[in-house]
């Protein structure tokens, strides 16, 4: 009966023991397979950190999916537009840096800033051709306009004939595109009333729109709109 003991004991003991034998051999396995390649031995069975951290994560998603459905349910309500929705956002940030800027240069008539930013950013035509024209129109108005105040005083005569020369000017420097802005810019500097010299406002002028023109290019090439084609 004792030899019977003995015996049963020794087979339980024998199953027993096999399968953590297996599991142990199995874990040396794939520490040195870790140790060649250089990886960490990725665990058979989930712990209960990951199990809570994979319950965040899809808490998470579910809530960003609610929010993203919320909004897109009240945008359809709202009567808006995905096109609206990506035209209206680089225009707004871009508008407030042009008139955070141009306050900051402490510039007579800051909005000049963002109204040169709006014309740029939402023109038809490529935005790089509209600011070339435009840089080019309203230097070539500013100096016009500061010569022609500087001798001669504003009246219509004098007014009509700077838009005129201011015509022929753009068209024999082969910028006939920028035309429209060199005569608005001499407008600003001939008709506007101004307590500064001509040449101070013509400068201010300039540095006010080229501020302008300057972000909504920089604003064009980081915050590309989906589906547009670069340059």
């Amino acid at each position: 009966m004792t030899a019977g003991l003995l015996f049963l004991a020794t087979t339980l003991g024998r199953h027993d023991f096999i399968p953590c034998r297996k599991s142990a051999n199995n874990n040396f396995a794939a520490e040195r397979y870790s140790a060649g390649t250089g990886r960490r031995p990725v665990p058979t069975q989930p712990t209960a950190m990951h199990e809570r951290g994979r319950s965040r994560l899809h808490l998470c998603a579910r809530r960003h999916a609610t929010i993203g459905a919320l909004m897109a349910d009240w945008a359809r309500r709202l009567g808006l537009s995905r096109e609206a929705l990506i035209n209206s956002a680089p225009t707004a940030v871009a508008t407030v840096a042009s008139l955070v800027l141009a306050r900051s240069l402490k510039l007579p008539e800051f909005y000049w800033a963002p109204i040169s930013t709006i014309v740029i950013l939402l023109s038809t035509i490529n935005p790089l051709t509209l600011a070339w024209q435009r840089f080019a129109g309203t230097a070539l108005g500013a100096a016009l306009g500061a010569l022609i105040a500087t001798f001669f005083s504003s009246n219509w005569i004098v007014y009509g004939a700077g838009i005129f020369v201011c015509g022929i000017v753009c068209s024999f420097l082969r910028v006939g595109s920028a035309y429209r802005f060199a005569a608005i810019t001499l407008s600003i500097v001939l008709l506007v009333a101004h307590e500064r010299a001509p040449w101070i406002v013509a400068s201010h002028r300039f540095v006010e729109v080229s501020l302008g023109i300057a972000v909504a290019l920089l604003v064009a090439e980081v915050w590309r709109v989906p589906g547009e084609k670069a340059g």
